[in-house]
């Protein structure tokens, strides 16, 4: 079951010195049934579907940050705080859809390629930004049946390669060390 799977990947990752936190909510959980917090409106505004795993993710998870931060997950708060298209002074530095906003900018005086970037980035919903050693991502397929997990870096974000056919596969595929989501150097 997926609540166990984001439980135990909290876990893992608290073992291996990342910040890692559940939502107060979630904190007795499973003795505690799992209340309804609801997917930020940024996300039910651009995507029609997003896996079911992972909105359980949005609802279980408060924190997941790589040592020395040079990546993490996004939560709900991540994309609540930045769900307009502007960031504030007293925002993080990055924004859920940080990629997007820097393609954006290098196509500025091309329409077209502004459109194939929008369009790629409403198919795809960053779930990890990464900062070191270069600038990367891994975004969930809306449009595949099963969440597909694809990575992405730069200079060309939006050329991708699927690396798990699932969030759920993503997060085995972490844990049992076929997949890493930070640098370990």
């Amino acid at each position: 079951m997926i609540q166990e799977q984001i439980v135990s990947f909290i876990e893992w990752n608290r073992n291996r010195g990342c910040e890692a936190k559940l939502v107060h909510e979630a904190v007795d959980y499973p003795t505690k049934e799992l209340q309804s917090i609801p997917v930020p409106d940024v996300l039910t505004q651009r995507y029609t579907t997003l896996p079911a795993a992972f909105a359980t993710w949005l609802q279980l998870v408060q924190i997941v940050v790589a040592p020395h931060g040079q990546a993490w997950f996004l939560t709900a708060t991540d994309y609540r705080e930045h769900s307009s298209n502007s960031i504030s002074e007293q925002e993080a530095a990055f924004a859920w859809n940080e990629w997007e906003h820097m393609s954006l900018e290098a196509a500025a005086n091309d329409a077209d390629w502004q459109q194939q970037i929008r369009t790629f980035w409403d198919r795809y919903v960053p779930i990890v930004m990464i900062v070191q050693p270069e600038y990367a991502f891994y975004a969930i397929d809306t449009h595949s049946p099963d969440g597909a997990v694809i990575y992405g870096r730069e200079p060309e974000f939006e050329e991708s390669d699927e690396i798990a056919a699932s969030f759920e596969e993503f997060l085995r595929g972490i844990i049992d060390g076929t997949l890493k989501w930070y640098s370990q150097v």
